[in-house]
């Protein structure tokens, strides 16, 4: 192995890349695909918090159209303290191509000349060691947790690129992973092609790549040039093809929720993708303090704070930067929207958009409040009360 293979201890920095770049043909949308919300953000919002949260504080959002209409809802949604650019993947290519477009965003922060895959690139001397974090926007389910333990997986080993994969009995629309002699990762193949070689039998479970790695930048720029001359911009899966025949090694960190692997691509996922992430938003609630009396009936937005002691009853619909204070009781029947609610107000079939209900407040039944609202301490509202 040449010298420029990571070393386990050695000094990484991270930088994400989200694959924002699908088009919305199967959503049957004019809304860009990485603009389709669930739980309160969209998806490419979705991966940028995950990063964020997993300690990557740099990212690049690849998009394919309407960049200027993706960034200004994108820098309403990160975070302040995350550096973000976005590029434009010119022609709807493959994945590596996207890739290659990324890094063309970095080529002013890292020295991208690098010569042929499988050559001594860095010279044995130290270094610090700068790794891409690539996301899926698509993956919304991909948890922050897994992503750090993807990232520490691959710092403390001496993989080239490391792989988050999943076990799956119905790989369709994963790649699947190719093992060879001591266990050795070979390459990752389309599942059509996998069917032929492979026990396709009912049951039988394969491993599958959800499209999130993490890859060593300066071996991923030759890579991707041999790649990336294919007419259809080939993919991430022929970049790993390429390390692995250069001798590099690959390795891989398996989700413990298969449910992770979970993509979007059509408005019936995006529903199944939503009801899996909001039955997590109201198992962290319950687990915080909050009491739900029918978390199936409970709709509440990964962006809204609530508070312990807070009691939510059935059909509360809770968005964006809501905030509840402990001791309220919410519903039933009630949609607040950017609403901020003070401790031991009580709101019942009622609805409330970027208003202020006060401590001890009882808002409804049946009561509208228009956006500016401002109910005050102690106040009742009393039923049918429009404001």
């Amino acid at each position: 192995m040449t010298s420029s293979t990571p070393r386990p201890g050695e000094a990484h920095s991270f930088v994400g890349i989200v694959m924002a770049a699908g088009d919305a043909l199967a959503m049957k949308s004019a809304r860009p695909k990485p603009l389709h919300r669930i739980c309160g953000r969209t998806l490419a919002g979705q991966a940028l918090e995950t990063l964020h949260l997993s300690g990557v504080d740099r990212a690049v959002v690849v998009v394919s159209s309407g960049v200027d209409r993706v960034a200004k809802v994108l820098q309403q949604e990160v975070p302040t303290d995350m550096n973000i650019s976005f590029v434009t993947q010119p022609q709807p290519l493959g994945t590596a191509d996207a890739i290659a477009v990324a890094v063309t965003a970095l080529d002013d922060d890292f020295d991208l000349r690098v010569g042929s895959v499988g050559s001594d690139l860095l010279g044995g001397v130290d270094h610090e060691v700068t790794d891409l974090v690539i996301l899926p926007s698509d993956r919304p389910l991909i948890s922050e947790a897994t992503v750090r333990a993807l990232i520490e997986a691959h710092r403390s080993s001496s993989h080239i690129a490391t792989l988050l994969t999943a076990t799956l009995v119905d790989p369709d629309g994963h790649g699947v992973v190719i093992r060879g002699r001591g266990d050795r990762v070979e390459a990752v193949i389309n599942p059509d092609v996998a069917r032929m070689h492979f026990d396709w039998s009912e049951g039988v479970e394969h491993e599958c790549d959800t499209g999130v790695m993490v890859i060593h930048l300066a071996l991923l720029a030759p890579a991707l040039r041999r790649v990336t001359r294919s007419a259809d911009g080939g993919s991430l899966s022929e970049v790993i093809s390429v390390l692995v025949d250069a001798g590099y090694s690959v390795g891989t960190f398996s989700v413990s929720d298969p449910a992770e692997a979970m993509g979007v691509d059509d408005r019936l996922h995006l529903a199944d993708v939503e009801a899996e992430l909001r039955r997590r938003t109201n198992a962290a609630l319950m687990a915080s303090g909050v009491t739900m009396i029918d978390p199936a009936r409970t709709y509440v937005d990964a962006t809204v704070r609530i508070a312990p002691d807070v009691t939510l009853f059935p059909g509360v619909i809770l968005q964006g930067s809501t905030q509840i204070a402990a001791g309220s009781e919410i519903g039933p029947d009630t949609r607040l929207v950017d609403t901020i609610v003070g401790e031991g107000v009580t709101v019942e079939q009622s609805v409330a958009r970027s208003s202020t209900i006060e401590a001890g407040a009882v808002v409804g039944p049946f009561a509208v409040l228009e956006p500016g609202s401002k109910v005050g301490p102690g106040v009742r509202t009393g039923p049918f009360f429009t404001s």
